[in-house]
């Protein structure tokens, strides 16, 4: 919202005369409809192209992601996945060091 008027003596009279406005409505979304129609501003939010880039990358992630997952789960199932214990616990050993140097 923009206050253009740095005076805020008449903010009372203001706000309850956005109140009125709503109360005409019945409803608060019909009231910035209806100041947009006449010509008044209105609030808005303008949200940057780099988090439209950051939400697509998210989801094409956790698609990935469940793909593998799924083509895991049916290599376990059929037999077909063995699982190196030496590898995994130098990775856990690797990950637990690493994590108290920082």
């Amino acid at each position: 919202m923009r206050i253009s008027n740095t005076d805020l003596t008449g903010l009372a009279g203001t706000g309850s005369s956005q109140a009125q406005d709503l109360q005409k409505t019945g409803r608060g979304e019909n009231a910035s409809s209806n100041s947009l129609a006449n010509g008044q501003s209105g609030d808005h939010v303008v949200f940057s192209s780099g988090l439209s880039q950051l939400a697509s990358a998210i989801s094409t992630y956790g698609a990935n992601r469940t793909a593998q997952v799924q083509k895991l789960a049916a290599l376990y199932q059929s037999g077909g996945y063995h699982a190196d214990s030496a590898a995994t616990s130098r990775a856990m050993v690797s990950d637990a060091i690493g994590a108290g140097a920082q």
